[in-house]
């Protein structure tokens, strides 16, 4: 039997074909397209594993240059929530800081690493010193909340980071 090959569509970098055989069923050619592993399965998760991970600052891109913001609250949808609690699962730490999104034409403004394993919280619970730490643009929760348009029953995902250092060797 053939080895398993995955593939990835370049055009569509999420959507998967898993065949046995070679070439695969969506077509790839050339073959550096897929690639061979012994376990499909195996293959497939690394397969689908995001090549990058970004977070974007755009109200607060003074306050993470200067390391003062070190926590930030995203109104994410469970699945994009579970994806940034896998990459710290599996140890992937470190990620791209933009100054908004790249099909805005935003671009990279530096690097950050989780400290804390993502986690959904209300917004009435976000502990007062998170405050400072959100990049210190509200004095109060509810000042917080007006200033993201959430209601302070809203639940978000709590992101809790640290700037890496300019020139830092890196481990994508």
């Amino acid at each position: 039997m053939a080895p398993a090959v995955v593939c990835v569509s370049i055009e569509y970098r999420t959507r998967i074909a898993i065949s046995v055989g070679f070439p695969c069923r969506c077509s790839c050619w050339p073959p550096e397209l897929a690639v061979r592993q012994g376990s499909a399965y195996d293959a497939a998760r690394r397969v689908m594993e995001p090549p990058m991970a970004i977070i974007t600052f755009s109200l607060t891109e003074e306050q993470f240059a200067t390391g003062k913001k070190t926590v930030t609250r995203r109104d994410w949808s469970d699945r994009h929530r579970r994806m940034w609690q896998n990459l710290w699962d599996s140890g992937r730490l470190e990620h791209d800081a933009w100054d908004r999104i790249p099909i805005a034409g935003g671009r990279p403004i530096g690097r950050l690493r989780l400290t804390a394993r993502p986690y959904v919280e209300r917004l009435r619970d976000m502990p007062e010193s998170d405050l400072y730490a959100e990049g210190g643009m509200c004095a109060t929760i509810d000042g917080f909340c007006q200033l993201i348009g959430k209601l302070p029953d809203d639940y978000v995902t709590v992101i809790r980071f640290e700037k890496v250092p300019s020139g830092s060797s890196l481990a994508r």
